[in-house]
């Protein structure tokens, strides 16, 4: 979650498509060139929920972001799926990545 979080703040976000695993293999990454205006300030963890097995991590997080072509603080409540993945240990977050607008 944090290395997610550093990846945000410092605009690697080729690295921050790094952490998702795309349900089909031959997905293209998203053309991160859109992102290239995009600033993050903040990154909330508002609540976490554990499976049982603790495999599957749910969390609602809020981005406090801008966009450098509009200096507007906007506020994204994002819901992320997180699974670890026993053989590469490591997780990998499985739902969409955000929509900053």
């Amino acid at each position: 979650s944090k290395a997610y979080l550093l990846s945000y703040r410092w605009g690697d976000y080729d690295l921050v498509y790094g952490f998702r695993k795309p349900p089909n293999p031959n997905e293209q990454a998203p053309d991160v060139q859109d992102l290239s205006d995009l600033r993050v300030t903040s990154y909330k963890v508002r609540q976490t929920i554990m499976s049982e097995d603790e495999a599957v991590v749910i969390q609602i997080v809020d981005f406090e972001y801008y966009r450098t072509r509009n200096v507007t603080l906007k506020t994204l409540t994002d819901r992320q799926r997180w699974v670890y993945d026993e053989e590469k240990e490591r997780w990998y977050l499985t739902s969409d990545m955000p929509n900053f607008e």
